[in-house]
């Protein structure tokens, strides 16, 4: 296979182990030095998205809710959930990978993984929310999965900028009982009204496989640790609809050392669009490809969020 992102191949290797349910799962930080943080189970970034009432346009422009309401503008919306606020989540990660076939056949061959995330999250406290995710795979039915315990604290939260300290805890379930820990921010600007710049999780569902972790340490597997430069654009096309591109800039193993760079290396790209009809649903899905090595390996991704209250 041709050398692609750590991201997409970690991403891999873990959603086909847990579709097999009998392999054990990888302790390596990945391929070529490369670095996969990111995820509650060794996966990269990959991408995928608050309540109250909705904001109205007017003049093409989304007015400000309420105080207490939750926009329905995803571009709008804090970072962390409010204090006492609810909301479940879940997504359905489809990936496919390429590899030559096992001679005497020739060509190539797919395998397909799909997998199942389900989640919630609770502001326990003003600025601070905590939740609970888990993972396993759908085809090749295996319920041991992962486990995934995060939370997040907002630092900064103004009308042009947010920042949110990000932490989780992952537990696999199956043969190895991988542990690792992600640390991580989320910050987005607001370039214009609606146009952002971020880094981390924009205000999108979280899950086990897109926790806008920058960086990862393993707590059982030789303290493997790398990090990885996660950039992105989203823009509020209008006040339902948020859609957003991401990329990694870099992978960097600090144990086991070594580095991927973009460009050089691979070129990830992550697009995905969510859809709210109001403020308390969101869904939407992801695409995300190494177009260094297009179709070797990629990812489709369905995703909601709603806000029980």
């Amino acid at each position: 296979m041709h050398r692609m992102t750590t991201v997409v191949l970690i991403t891999a290797a873990t959603l086909i182990a847990m579709s097999a349910g009998a392999r054990a799962q990888d302790d390596d930080a990945g391929a070529g030095g490369g670095s996969g943080s990111g995820d509650a189970t060794g996966a990269g970034s990959g991408d995928a998205t608050g309540t109250g009432t909705g904001g109205e346009a007017t003049g093409g422009e989304t007015m400000a809710p309420a105080a207490g309401a939750w926009s329905t503008a995803i571009l709008d919306r804090p970072l962390v959930l409010d204090k006492e606020k609810l909301e479940v989540h879940g997504s359905l990660p489809i990936l496919a990978i390429r590899t030559p076939a096992i001679p005497p056949a020739t060509g190539t061959e797919t395998t397909t993984a799909i997998d199942l995330d389900i989640g919630a999250s609770y502001g326990v406290a003003d600025k601070l929310e905590a939740g609970l995710d888990y993972l396993f795979a759908l085809k090749d039915f295996e319920i041991k999965g992962a486990f995934l315990l995060h939370g997040a604290y907002a630092a900064l939260h103004n009308d042009k900028m947010d920042l949110a300290l990000a932490a989780a805890l992952s537990l696999s379930v199956q043969s190895g009982n991988q542990v690792n820990l992600y640390l991580g921010a989320w910050f987005r600007y607001k370039v214009m009204p609606k146009l952002d710049v971020h880094t981390g999780l924009p205000g999108l569902p979280y899950g086990a496989l897109n926790t806008g972790s920058q960086f990862r340490v393993g707590l059982n597997n030789g303290n493997n640790s790398d990090l990885q430069l996660p950039v992105g654009v989203g823009l509020q096309a209008t006040p339902n609809l948020y859609a957003f591109a991401d990329t990694n800039i870099a992978n960097i193993g600090i144990s086991p050392s070594g580095s991927s760079a973009i460009f050089a290396d691979f070129i990830l790209l992550t697009l995905g669009a969510f859809y709210s009809p109001n403020g308390q649903l969101d869904v939407g899905a992801t695409f995300q490809d190494d177009l260094k090595n297009a179709g070797d390996a990629y990812i489709i991704s369905f995703a909601a969020r709603y806000y029980v209250k």
